[in-house]
């Protein structure tokens, strides 16, 4: 299953790229080219793991897995700040303020250390099949709690849009 969504995944990624180059070049709002880095560090993320069986196992694949994992560490938590400036955008009035775009960044950079000091440090990887996929994971398996972060912050920030323009 996983040969076949991984790939969908990644010309998804793709078309979205593509879609959000044509919505920068048409507007030069750098909040587009936050999430294009993060848009490309997911199809990155999906190519590499469609790829994998066709790589096969060894230090290649390890590697190119390897910047997988610090892509996502740096990449990833750029989604809040792009939570707040579209928060901002549409009219959400706390988003406004130039201390929480301030702010954002700072949590941004703090989350980007965090991650790399308590994940990709020491990070060590071993191969995993999964559903027709090889890849590598870390061998120490914890909780994605930075994620979970991000994906609160962002929850938050799309909860008060939602409320804001009255549209989900």
């Amino acid at each position: 299953m996983g040969a076949i969504l991984y790939p969908l995944y990644t010309v998804a990624n793709l078309v979205l790229a593509t879609w959000s180059i044509s919505l920068w070049q048409h507007s030069h709002h750098a909040n587009i080219l936050l999430l294009l880095l993060v848009i490309a560090g997911m199809t990155y993320d999906n190519l590499i793991i469609s790829l994998g069986r066709l790589i096969n196992e060894g230090s290649f694949l390890k590697f190119l897995n390897r910047l997988r994992f610090l892509l996502h560490d740096l990449l990833i938590p750029l989604l809040v700040v792009v939570a707040v400036k579209l928060a901002s955008a549409a009219g959400v009035l706390w988003a406004s303020k130039p201390i929480l775009l301030s702010g954002s960044w700072t949590i941004t950079f703090g989350l980007i250390g965090l991650a790399l000091v308590t994940n990709f440090k020491h990070l060590e990887l071993a191969p995993i099949t999964f559903a027709g996929s090889l890849r590598y994971k870390p061998k120490k398996s914890q909780a994605p709690i930075l994620t979970i972060l991000i994906a609160l912050l962002v929850g938050v920030a799309g909860f008060y849009i939602w409320r804001e323009i009255q549209w989900p």
